[in-house]
């Protein structure tokens, strides 16, 4: 197989661009060069950075956890057409927002069979690359605020031999969604 797609890679690359009619289909893989640039050029750098942790309890009939997250997200633009000939950067600023989530749940064994659950959790992640810069430009959007939730869920199980089967209630809620 790698030799196969060694010769692929070489067949690709020897495609007449101008008369075949893969042409387009080999420009995929290219860059294209900033004179044929038409209406925008620019990119968005995103950089995530992020811990995790969690923690559990168990016995035969009690199971606890907790579960806790933190992140952060850099976001930058670079326009290398709106400023281009400008006195401004093609580079905005970093905007760096922080994010977080926690969880708590209990599980309760009532006997080999039947069990009932809870859980709960918050969540606040930051805006995205989208939202944070407005205008299509480098200006940053002011009031910046994370999409923020709080769920809850109540659960009840069965199980036999047989059949396994689940029910269970929950709720969610969005702020700055």
């Amino acid at each position: 197989t790698v030799t196969m797609l060694i010769k692929l890679i070489t067949a690709v690359k020897d495609i007449d661009k101008a008369t075949s009619p893969f042409a387009n289909f080999v420009r995929i893989f290219e860059v294209t060069p900033p004179e044929e640039r038409v209406a925008y050029d620019n990119d968005g750098i995103v950089k995530y950075f992020g811990g995790f942790g969690q923690v559990e309890y168990s016995t035969d009939q009690l199971s606890t956890f907790l579960a806790a997250s933190v992140n952060t997200t850099s976001n930058q633009r670079v326009d290398r057409m709106t400023y281009r000939g400008t006195d401004r950067s093609e580079e905005s600023e970093i905007v760096t927002i922080g994010g977080y989530n926690a969880k708590v749940g209990v599980n309760y064994n009532i006997n080999d069979q039947h069990n009932v659950y809870a859980n709960a959790g918050i969540f606040s992640r930051a805006p995205f690359f989208s939202f944070v810069f407005v205008n299509y430009g480098n200006d940053v959007a002011q009031g910046l605020t994370n999409e923020r939730a709080q769920s809850y869920e109540l659960g009840y199980g069965f199980r036999s031999n047989r059949v396994a089967a689940k029910v269970n209630a929950y709720h969610t809620t969005w702020v700055d969604k």
